[in-house]
């Protein structure tokens, strides 16, 4: 039986970002089966970047995947987005996206 995800949350950006700072950002995706395969993106519109996150753990019907991110200036008001994709059913996918506001000192 193949089941699309039925949440992702991603947390780690609930603090202000601060150019130069490094960030612990995790993706949690829940309901897919089987485990989805999370996908990690930063940018805007038009230029979209594919981020290595690693996938720490797949158990039962949750998969999570942990992203280490360095922001700079250059990273206001771009989209960090995670997608989970059931492996066996690719449009099974859903999609957590966050604008990220960040402060230069």
């Amino acid at each position: 039986m193949n089941l699309r995800p039925l949440r992702v949350v991603v947390t780690g950006l609930e603090a202000g970002l601060e150019a130069g700072g490094s960030y612990a950002v995790l993706c949690r995706a829940h309901g897919s089966h089987p485990p989805a395969h999370l996908t990690w993106h930063l940018g805007t519109h038009d230029d979209w970047v594919l981020l290595q996150g690693t996938q720490e753990r797949a158990h039962g019907m949750v998969s999570e995947s942990h992203l280490s991110l360095t922001v700079t200036r250059d990273h206001h008001d771009s989209v960090l987005s995670c997608t989970a994709t059931n492996p066996n059913q690719p449009l099974y996918s859903l999609t957590n996206a966050s604008r990220l506001y960040v402060t230069c000192y």
